[in-house]
């Protein structure tokens, strides 16, 4: 009767038994998976984490090239406008020099024109003296004759003719 009352119990083991080594390597098989999973969800957070500070960096350096962007277009802007400013200058320069070379051709063409005018006034001059100096003497000339002739005019008695003395 003992063994009778013990087959059931050990028919009752030995399904517990079997029960327990699948259902050991039942939570075996989902703690494997689970832990799999855990590693799997480290690497992701992991990864997550590289990625943020990553995209973190990558916005820095996103600020950094903005900025030089904007002093780069501000200093482009600048010098153009420099540019702008010096082909201004130099445009308002090339034309100050051409009225300048206009203006000295203008005044070199006035001052051939003044100094022939003035050699002409030389030349007019110098024939001027030259009749003047003709002209005195021939005054002188006509003086020494007139006063000659008033002589005898005044005193005839003593005209050479008159006294036969050898004129002088």
């Amino acid at each position: 009767s003992s063994n009778a009352m013990r087959a059931p119990a050990l028919a009752v083991v030995s399904a517990l038994a079997g029960y327990g080594a699948v259902a050991g390597g039942y939570a075996a098989s989902k703690e494997s998976s689970r832990s799999s999973l855990e590693s799997k969800t480290t690497s992701l957070a992991v990864a997550a984490s590289t990625l943020k500070s990553q995209i973190a960096t990558e916005t820095q350096n996103s600020v950094v090239l903005a900025e030089s962007l904007k002093k780069t277009a501000d200093e482009a802007k600048t010098a153009s406008e420099s540019v702008s400013k010096l082909e201004k200058a130099l445009a308002n320069a090339r034309t100050k020099s051409t009225k300048a070379t206009t203006s000295l051709e203008t005044l070199n063409e006035k001052q051939q024109t003044q100094q022939r005018r003035l050699r002409a006034m030389e030349e007019d001059l110098a024939m001027k003296r030259q009749t003047l100096t003709e002209a005195q003497s021939k005054l002188k000339e006509a003086t020494t004759e007139a006063n000659a002739a008033k002589a005898a005019v005044l005193t005839p008695w003593s005209h050479p003719l008159l006294t036969g003395a050898p004129s002088k």
